[in-house]
């Protein structure tokens, strides 16, 4: 039937909201075993899993992998030396329920006519839903239907999967519509079959003559029945292959019989070929071609060469390109192309493009150069931001972000999933946005970039935001203080190096405290800690060194000829990264 453009309400569940959520068929796997024993797992003879096992049972449950038919190897290894082997043939599908889930969206509203056009334009009111039910991890049925003014359409579904034979699916519609008297009817059957290196693939559609729904009328497409069958195989010396058969058989003028073949290959380490070409054999002869020949100089740099015959139109292209980065950095794309008709002229276009994107925006121009067709497209855009009383300015988001706060650090670099997004301003902020919802994002800030004297109770954090949330993090810099002095003892007027003694330190004042988050941000947790009281040592001169210890007063206690001698020491704050203390003469007398 297809989607229908509506406004109105919907009801729907909506499985990527938990990524972690597997709802179909897996493969579960029992066993026991006597001794303790080292179990690995292979997939298609891959290693994917390693795991110590004690005597006794196991369990490996809701193993799922891509689809199609694989092999799942157990080899179990005991302590004895003792290997036993297991091998289980399972088809991941994609296409399948697992047993007692449910999948179903009921909508109800009215149809958005020009769209794109006009924004408030709505037509006639639409009811339309599908309802899907996994009866066992091999068997699924289900119902959707559509209510219009003009149609009815009722279309209940069964799909079943087995290992070794794929899937298959049956779905019939039956239609009621104005434009034909009594039930028309549509019957779709579906098969899949995809090994590690070949997958099948067969389709038949047959209609009646009025058959009609809302985005689709038999009348104008005039199918009496179609059949589609391919086949597909991948080598990695050879390439990528895939035929595929199209039958229709029309109720008016002649049937079409047409033929697809697509081939891709990766040439060389930095060349790929790829063709794709359709032939019509009946009906009158056509061929159409498209080829298409890449170089990638770098991962953001590649140049493209195309050729291609479709439509009576041929086209020969060379497209020379830059990606943008995700953060700051800039893009372009330069394509020179001829065209030309079948008989007909021909004609060039030059069309240059140029992104450039900034802490805050994104700016983009396109120039197109040919015949009859000139224009200059200039576009600016970014995004203001609010959030836990900070406001900020950032590159448009589309789905999820989070402000980032380094204290009152600027040009800080920071990085979400490997990638730089952008530096810290002179308010030590910076916004991601283009965080992805309901999945993990990794962000980081590069510890080489900090001054030596500062470092992170944790510079690693990983956020699943919601859709269209925002997270506001406080990442608060820490000081590493480090003192380095010589303590020095004198008595009866003698000044001597206190060497090789162990000192023990107290805090009494300190003259720096703790920074606290900004209001509303969250502090992740780290393992970054200030030395309150400790002990240290000194070498032959009476130096010694101290680290993580605030700024302040200090007790300090030492034996010294069999007496316990105590001093207070004070320990400056400055901007070094190695606070020199100098001397510290204490007086033993």
């Amino acid at each position: 039937m297809g989607s229908i453009n509506m406004g109105g309400i919907s009801f729907s569940k909506n499985f990527r909201l938990d990524p972690y959520y597997i709802y179909r068929p897996t493969l579960n796997i029992e066993g026991t075993v006597k001794n303790r024993a080292t179990m690995e797992v292979y997939l298609d003879g891959v290693l994917i899993r390693t795991e110590e096992i004690p005597a006794g049972q196991y369990e490996i449950r809701d193993l799922y992998y891509y689809q199609g038919q694989r092999d799942v190897e157990i080899l179990i290894k005991d302590t004895y030396g003792n290997i036993e082997r297991q091998i289980y043939p399972f088809y991941f599908t994609e296409n399948i329920l697992r047993k007692g889930e449910w999948d179903y969206s009921y909508n109800l509203g009215f149809v958005r006519e020009n769209f794109g056009i006009e924004s408030s334009s709505y037509g006639d009111s639409v009811f339309s839903f599908y309802h899907k039910y996994g009866y066992s991890n091999s068997l699924n049925f289900g119902i959707s239907s559509e209510f219009w003014k003009d149609s009815i359409t009722i279309a209940p579904e069964m799909a079943y999967y087995r290992s070794k034979l794929g899937t298959l699916s049956f779905k019939s519609y039956l239609n009621d519509n104005k434009n034909a008297d009594g039930i028309n009817y549509s019957l779709i059957f579906n098969y899949n079959y995809q090994l590690s290196r070949v997958s099948y693939n067969f389709y038949f559609k047959n209609l009646s003559k009025d058959f009609a729904t809302f985005n689709f009328d038999n009348k104008k497409s005039n199918i009496r029945y179609e059949i589609n069958g391919g086949i597909s195989y991948y080598s990695q010396s050879l390439g990528s292959f895939s035929f595929n058969l199209l039958h229709k058989n029309l109720y008016e003028n002649s049937s079409k019989n047409e033929l697809y073949f697509n081939y891709s290959k990766s040439l060389l380490k930095k060349v790929s070929l790829s063709v794709n070409t359709r032939t019509v054999l009946s009906g009158g002869s056509l061929f159409e071609s498209f080829i298409n020949i890449s170089y990638h100089f770098d991962k953001d740099r590649s140049m493209f060469l195309r050729h291609q015959d479709a439509d009576q139109i041929k086209s020969n292209s060379l497209q020379i390109s830059k990606n943008a980065p995700v953060g700051e950095g800039y893009g372009y794309r330069l394509t020179a192309e001829n065209r030309s008709l079948n008989g007909g002229n021909s004609y060039n276009a030059i069309n240059p493009y140029f992104e450039y994107r900034t802490r805050y925006n994104i700016f983009t121009g396109n120039l197109n150069l040919e015949k009859n067709n000139n224009f200059i497209d200039l576009t600016a855009s970014g995004a203001i931001i609010y959030i836990a009383d900070n406001i900020g300015f950032s590159r448009p988001i589309n789905d999820s972000f989070s402000l980032i706060k380094v204290d009152s650090m600027k040009d800080i670099t920071v990085i979400a999933n490997n990638e730089k997004i952008s530096k810290t301003d002179q308010n030590g902020k910076a916004v991601i946005p283009n965080l992805s919802s309901y999945i993990d994002n990794t962000i980081t800030i590069p510890i080489e970039n900090l001054p030596l004297e500062y470092s992170f109770p944790n510079n690693k954090l990983v956020l699943s935001p919601p859709f269209r949330y925002g997270a506001c993090i406080n990442l608060p810099l820490k000081k590493i203080y480090r003192y380095e002095g010589f303590i020095k003892i004198k008595q009866a007027g003698q000044v001597r190096p206190l060497d090789f003694r162990e000192i023990k330190f107290s805090q009494l004042k300190t003259k720096k405290a703790d920074k606290t988050a900004s209001k509303g941000c969250k502090t992740p947790l780290g393992e970054y800690r200030e030395i309150a009281e400790g002990s240290f040592f000194t070498s032959q001169q009476g130096d010694f060194y101290l680290e993580n210890v605030l700024p302040g007063s200090y007790e300090i206690e030492f034996v010294y000829n069999n007496r316990i001698i105590k001093s207070v020491i004070e320990l400056e704050d400055k901007k070094d990264v190695i606070i020199e203390l100098g001397e510290i003469i204490i007086n033993v007398d």
